[in-house]
């Protein structure tokens, strides 16, 4: 059981069943969602990094393959979405897509 306060023995418990830890600030709905994309970009052959910076903001996910670049928002309503949406029209990237949880 998860008593701790702290969150010693969920990090523990969670480490211990292989679940990835939530980055930062984010749930860990957020993040397992996150990593779960992430892996799968990997595996078809992306170079993949989690919250990745450009201009200012922070974006969930980056993903490049053969000299395309691709951005990621995940969603989970716990955010500014509007404002994350704002800035990934702005970005820079061949293809930019967002998970709606």
């Amino acid at each position: 059981m998860i008593r701790n306060a702290s969150g010693d023995h969920a990090r523990a418990w969670l480490a211990r069943h292989r679940v990835p830890i939530a980055p930062g600030r984010c749930s860990r709905v957020h993040g397992w969602w996150q990593h779960q994309v992430g892996e799968q970009l990997r595996a078809a052959g992306g170079k993949v990094a989690l919250e990745y910076t450009a201009g200012g903001h922070a974006f969930d996910l980056y993903a490049e393959r053969d000299g395309r670049r691709l951005l990621i928002e995940v969603e989970t309503g716990r955010s500014d979405w509007l404002a994350n949406l704002t800035h990934l029209e702005r970005a820079s990237a061949d293809h930019k897509a967002v998970l709606w949880l």
